[in-house]
């Protein structure tokens, strides 16, 4: 029905009617216009508040994806990071090891032709000796001061930091200890055709240790390690010359006592 319709029925219906039925019935056209107002914005706001409840959501999920898709970044990202830097480990203990083949066939066929390639030229088997001695008292040092080890410094038990560097610190005594008992043992057990594959040796302890403190980030410092891999050396060194000074030593009594022989033997000639 038209609006022009609507106005003539009404007309009709308040045709014959007294003001008083006419201002009755004005009143409850306006009520129930209002009503009608009323409902529909009601259901304009609960439809609004339906496109905003269901835009939130969707502000939520997409927020919660760009969430996620940072974190597998981040995660991807670090991994690469290792990848390249094991590929970047890898590639320089190949290196090393390559290095060392040629020093060790080298040494080999010195050895074989009885002579020895000293690391550190020092004039007799006391200044040896003594820098030994000095170095020895460096590698003290170094643990006491603490830069023997590498740790993490954020790890936490059960949230707690203070418990967490309580557990690296023991856990990282527990592993330099270890690490010093095998380079211990190469000083004890040195000798100078053993200086290489106990070097090797030294390396793969240190390794181990790396591996195993990986999750907290333990691993042997490169000062350490440098500095007991020239004990070790020196060492070598050491044996080797007091080895020659003891051969020389006795190369002078043997010549003595042929000199002496001979002497006597002129002696009884005459």
């Amino acid at each position: 029905m038209s609006e022009a319709e609507e106005l003539r029925a009404w007309v009709e219906r308040t045709q014959g009617l007294d003001a008083a039925q006419v201002a009755g019935l004005v009143r409850q056209v306006e009520a129930e216009a209002a009503a009608l107002r009323e409902r529909t914005s009601a259901e304009a706001a609960e439809e609004a508040e339906e496109i905003l409840k269901d835009a939130s959501e969707t502000v939520k999920g997409i927020l919660g994806d760009a969430r996620r898709t940072a974190k597998e970044t981040e995660r991807v990202r670090k991994e690469a990071d290792r990848h390249r830097k094991d590929v970047f480990d890898a590639e320089r203990r190949l290196a090393e090891l390559q290095g060392r083949i040629v020093n060790a066939d080298e040494t080999a066929m010195l050895q074989e032709a009885g002579i020895y390639a000293y690391r550190h030229a020092l004039h007799d088997a006391i200044a040896y000796r003594s820098r030994l001695d000095t170095l020895q008292n460096e590698i003290k040092a170094l643990a006491r001061a603490g830069r023997a080890v590498q740790v993490a410094t954020d790890w936490t038990v059960n949230g707690s930091k203070r418990e967490g560097q309580k557990m690296v610190r023991d856990f990282s005594k527990l592993m330099l200890r270890a690490y010093n008992a095998e380079a211990d043992y190469a000083v004890r057990s040195m000798r100078p055709h053993r200086l290489s594959s106990l070097v090797d040796r030294l390396y793969k302890s240190r390794e181990t240790i790396a591996r195993l403190g990986a999750t907290m980030h333990i691993r042997i410092t490169d000062e350490y390690h440098n500095a007991r891999v020239q004990e070790l050396e020196l060492t070598a060194d050491f044996l080797q010359k007091k080895e020659e000074e003891k051969e020389a030593q006795r190369e002078v009594r043997a010549r003595e006592r042929e000199e002496a022989a001979v002497q006597r033997e002129l002696d009884r000639q005459r």
